[in-house]
């Protein structure tokens, strides 16, 4: 293939811009900011899993104390008919001594219920506090998540226009650029990922392996409109007056 000096010097800005767009596209998918975000996420569900055990441990809890208290009320209620029973003084005495009886039981029920009572509220108030513990760790990392994915969103924004920027040069580049060299070097670069690069101290600079006897000599032979892939790795070896070849003039 042949293709004028200019035109393949030109490959080389075009494969600058392709690599930076390479690099920019490696740094979306490896932002310090995505592993943070996998760690917190991680850390966020393990904090949920814990939140979901302590507000289980305090709905039991809970549960325990309103039962108790429901009881409470009960009792309450059946001592204070039994008392107004006694104050009414309509009971006979044989139904007053039975009235008595179950008021006693009653107070003793009572007793133990209020005792029960203050071991189950302390037990609530020590799951209150391990569940408002939970709750805040939650909102913390939440917190941090929230921070990071602006950061994250912050750093993706300025990818984009970078990227964008890039590709604007690339497309002006393109313009009228020799149409079988372009598709070589497309079809190079995307097998290796770099499609040109500057021949320079009879080396190839993709694979950076020198070229040794006949094939320097070929190098230094080959008219400038000759279009020279790399023996190695097929990249375009670009000749420029900074090739160092002997007797090379730019045409």
């Amino acid at each position: 293939m042949k293709a004028t000096a200019a035109a393949q010097a030109k490959l080389l800005d075009l494969q600058a811009i392709d690599a930076e767009i390479t690099k920019l596209a490696h740094r979306r998918v490896s932002l310090p900011e995505l592993a943070a975000l996998a760690s917190l996420e991680a850390d966020r569900d393990a904090a949920r899993g814990t939140l979901a055990r302590d507000l289980g441990s305090f709905e039991d809890v809970k549960v325990e104390l309103d039962r108790l208290e429901a009881d409470s009320v009960v009792v309450d209620a059946r001592i204070a008919r039994d008392n107004q029973l006694i104050e009414s003084g309509s009971a006979t005495p044989q139904a007053l001594s039975g009235i008595q009886a179950e008021l006693e039981s009653l107070r003793v029920r009572r007793s133990v219920l209020d005792e029960a009572q203050l071991i189950s509220m302390e037990a609530v108030e020590a799951a209150q506090a391990v569940l408002d513990g939970s709750r805040s760790a939650e909102a913390e990392i939440t917190g941090q998540i929230q921070t990071v994915e602006a950061s994250r969103d912050e750093s993706l924004e300025v990818i984009a226009e970078e990227l964008s920027a890039q590709e604007n040069l690339r497309g002006n580049l393109t313009i009228g650029m020799d149409e079988p060299l372009l598709a070589l070097y497309e079809r190079v670069r995307s097998r290796g990922g770099v499609g040109a690069a500057l021949f320079q101290r009879g080396a190839c600079g993709a694979c950076k392996i020198a070229s040794t006897g006949n094939e320097l000599e070929a190098v230094r032979n080959a008219g400038l409109d000759e279009v020279l892939q790399c023996p190695e790795c097929s990249a375009i070896m670009v000749r420029t007056e900074e090739s160092g070849l002997w007797g090379q003039t730019q045409a």
